[in-house]
């Protein structure tokens, strides 16, 4: 079966096809340099060199790909919009719309199947518009598409690296649990580099010998018979990044330097938050003896991912800092799992019980009185905080308050009352941190923070509860605003 490449690159999705017996016919990329390390990987595939949004180049695909007889169209439209590390755009950067020139070509040529990948941000960027319009237009191109994110550190490879896979077949709808996932533990770094030597800043060259011999699997599997060692080379740090470097320990990071060698980069002591858990849907359901709806908590609730805002909070965290976030028991494990990729360690499950918990179908299911916090650390060096109470033998990761009553109560629907916060903010932080909350509804986090002498940072995406929030904050008299 012949496969048509756009975006190809240096080639590297065509050559995990080629392995599975796939041949690569046709690649295409704008980047000259690319196409010829994938012209080195792939020495029988034509090329073409060019803007995939001029009309002539897209004829000259089609006619090549018909004469081919491709089957199968690959492609990774440029990323830098999606990604984290971009400026996130969104509908305002126009590298985002080249998946319309990857399905111009799709429609002309009609292939059996399809599979694009780009970074895990494209699921939400610009609230999901761009998948959305990916997965409707492939419905009218009579394909099935299916779409999730794999990590390639569970397919042999070692690197924690989500990306968002959309594969749409023609015949039969693609099943992403047929995928063969690795048995093996993780390939580590070690595993992977531990044969490269050691080289001081500025050192090395382009082309040498390898001094080390193999010492894994995976570097047998690389390496197979090559006898040079290529790009094996130092960056030339300046003295003052080299003093910064010896200052920090293994397993470190930039927080571990005193905080005026930080740079432009600051650092928040905590975080504490209640992102969105998707619970509008599940909400509603007909409540004691009469129908009534639960509530729906709107948009913001909903198609949110609740990991994602990690790889933006989580590098800013300080190196002894908790992070504290309330979640749905669905996404314990889930959460869990992300803050333990990026180098946290989850310490416990910390308990709420309501006192007077919203009553539920009480002849269909349990009374739902208990919600749920992840308590982690930054790292396994952290020396985190802990204040346990005057008086307590021992502190239960659990805590019983009433839900919101009288003036305190907010038509904030997931609103926590200010005693609660006040004693996770007692045991976890001291006087005068920096508490951040990027979900800070209406700033139940902030007023326990203020009262209790923290300093308070809180963003909130909804105009109407970041005002209430901001009205709370300001009856304490207790800050200045910024």
């Amino acid at each position: 079966m012949k496969l048509l490449d756009l975006f190809c690159g240096a080639g590297g999705l065509s050559y995990g096809f080629e392995q599975a017996g796939f041949e690569i016919a046709l690649g295409v990329d704008i980047n000259a340099a690319a196409l010829e390390t994938f012209q080195k990987n792939h020495r029988n595939t034509q090329i073409l060199c060019g803007d995939l949004t001029s009309d002539e180049l897209k004829q000259q695909i089609i006619n090549q790909a018909k004469r081919l007889d491709i089957s199968g169209i690959l492609g990774g439209p440029p990323c830098q919009g999606f990604s984290m590390k971009g400026k996130k755009l969104g509908l305002n950067d126009e590298r985002n719309f080249l998946f319309r020139e990857y399905l111009k070509i799709v429609e002309t040529i009609q292939p059996d199947f399809i599979v694009m990948e780009n970074v895990k941000a494209l699921v939400n960027t610009a609230n999901g518009y761009f998948l959305e319009q990916i997965e409707s237009e492939l419905k009218r191109l009579g394909l099935q598409p299916k779409i999730k994110v794999l990590n390639a550190r569970n397919f042999g490879v070692p690197q924690n690296r989500e990306r968002v896979f959309i594969v749409a077949m023609r015949k039969q709808a693609f099943d992403f649990n047929r995928l063969p996932e690795t048995s093996k533990a993780s390939i580590t770094v070690r595993d992977a580099i531990s044969d490269l030597h050691f080289l001081a800043s500025g050192k090395g060259e382009f082309e040498q010998d390898f001094r080390l011999p193999k010492s894994s699997e995976y570097q047998c599997e690389m390496r197979q018979n090559a006898k040079k060692l290529f790009n094996h080379q130092a960056t030339n740090h300046s003295k003052i990044a080299l003093d910064k470097l010896k200052m920090i320990p293994p397993e470190g990071d930039k927080s571990s330097l005193p905080k005026e060698l930080h740079g432009k980069q600051q650092f928040v002591h905590h975080i504490i938050t209640d992102p969105p858990y998707s619970i509008s849907a599940e909400n509603q359901f007909h409540t004691m003896k009469n129908p009534r709806q639960g509530v729906n908590f709107g948009e913001w609730d909903r198609n949110f991912d609740p990991t994602a805002w990690l790889d933006v909070a989580f590098p800013i965290l300080d190196i002894n800092g908790s992070l504290i976030i309330f979640c749905s028991y669905k996404f314990i494990s889930h959460i869990g799992n992300k803050v333990e990729q990026l180098g946290g360690v989850v310490k416990d499950i910390l308990v709420w019980q309501k006192a007077n918990p919203m009553p539920r179908n009480i002849n269909r299911r349990y009374v739902q009185d208990m919600e749920f916090a992840i308590w982690a650390v930054k790292s396994k060096r952290s020396k985190w905080v802990f204040n346990k109470p005057d008086g307590v033998p021992y502190q239960r990761a659990f805590f019983k308050t009433p839900t919101l009553l009288g003036k305190e109560r907010t038509a904030h629907p997931t609103q926590k009352p200010v005693s609660l916060m006040k004693d996770i903010i007692q045991i976890h932080t001291n006087s005068n941190e920096l508490i951040f909350d990027p979900f800070m509804g209406v700033g139940s986090t902030g007023v326990a923070s203020l009262i209790l002498e923290r300093q308070f940072i809180g963003c909130e995406r909804e105009k109407d509860w970041f005002e209430l929030a901001r009205q709370r904050l300001v009856n304490l008299n207790l800050f200045q605003i910024i």
